[in-house]
């Protein structure tokens, strides 16, 4: 049986596609909240990350997977630092640049469409590289690891909150496929971070931290508490509670779990 009334996970081809649809995008901003495509908004981001990056004034500070920019504006808004957000979905970036250029903190931040193996050729050292709950599409993690390796400067860091997970049954085989996830446990993602030469500070299993910030999203959402378009339908509000009420459930079972990795270059 599935988590949900016995019933596959909810039907797209591939979750990455809603990348695609700005339709797709914005109706999943109106529930993680405005900049974001990751559990908890701003909050939840601080709540997760920003109270572990230990930032500095002038510090230059990568993000990868930036989404629609609400991370990498807010720090550079409150905090004086200089942030290049990387997103490999073209419109996800186009978004981002629309609304960072409306802000006074445009100069300090900027939007790339693409991979980190196109910031080589950049020659920037970073202070920092962070990212919230994107690296779960990655199959190739520990590559990943090493160009971050590569783009940090000597004892920089790397802080990351992601999607992790373990065995469950067929229909938790198939969410995992149709989101298009490539899901390590948070053991083996401590040791992948650790064969890329970073030395592991914290290896922390957040997964009841997580499941908080989905269950305050469903019932912000829920109870109309947020600013919605006049675009969204009934069918929207059921996508989006199904796919909640999934991932809620496949984190009390304990077959995904979320994890935060805080690591330094040696």
């Amino acid at each position: 049986m599935s988590a949900i009334d016995g019933a596959p996970p909810y039907s797209v081809q591939n979750e990455a596609n809603r990348y695609r649809d700005i339709h797709k995008i914005l109706r999943s901003e109106d529930v993680y909240g405005s900049g974001f495509q990751s559990p908890g908004g701003i909050s939840g981001f601080n709540e997760v990350l920003g109270g572990f990056m230990e930032l500095r004034p002038g510090m230059t500070i990568l993000d990868i997977g930036s989404g629609l920019g609400g991370a990498a504006i807010h720090l550079a808004r409150h905090f004086d630092v200089h942030v290049i957000g990387i997103d490999t979905a073209p419109l996800m970036c186009e978004i981002a640049r629309s609304r960072n250029s409306e802000i006074a903190s445009n100069q300090r931040v900027t939007f790339i469409n693409g991979t980190i193996f196109d910031l080589e050729k950049m020659c920037i050292d970073f202070d920092l590289i962070y990212s919230r709950d994107a690296l779960m599409y990655d199959s190739a993690k520990n590559l990943t690891f090493l160009e971050c390796y590569k783009l940090l400067k000597k004892s920089g860091r790397i802080v990351i909150s992601d999607f992790c997970g373990s065995l469950g049954d067929e229909h938790f085989a198939q969410y995992v496929n149709t989101c298009g996830y490539h899901l390590l446990t948070i053991k083996e993602y401590a040791e992948t971070l650790s064969s890329a030469g970073f030395k592991i500070e914290r290896q922390d299993d957040i997964s009841s931290i997580a499941k908080q910030q989905l269950e305050s999203d469903l019932t912000r959402y829920l109870s109309n508490e947020f600013e919605g378009r006049s675009d969204t339908t009934d069918e929207d509000s059921k996508h989006l509670s199904k796919r909640w009420r999934l991932k809620i459930d496949y984190l009390d079972r304990g077959w995904l779990t979320q994890g935060r990795f805080i690591a330094a270059k040696t």
